[in-house]
């Protein structure tokens, strides 16, 4: 089986359609680094945040990586 991971940017779904039919995949595994200009996994993205603002940024993040997954 042959598969790529792909970084996922919601304004971007049309672009990687076209691009990945011309491969022959078998999967394509999509994946959510980067949200508006800010690693995800960089833990200083959260300071300053209200409890509400952290749970709004979970819920996009997990909203995106559904997105990625259609």
């Amino acid at each position: 089986r042959i598969g790529v991971e792909s970084d996922f940017f919601p304004e971007h779904v049309e672009l990687y359609r076209s691009f990945y039919e011309g491969f022959p995949l078998d999967y394509i595994i999509g994946s959510v680094h980067v949200m508006g200009d800010m690693d995800v996994f960089r833990p200083e993205r959260w300071e300053g945040m209200t409890e509400t603002e952290m749970r709004r940024e979970k819920e996009r993040y997990c909203d995106l990586v559904a997105q990625s997954a259609r």
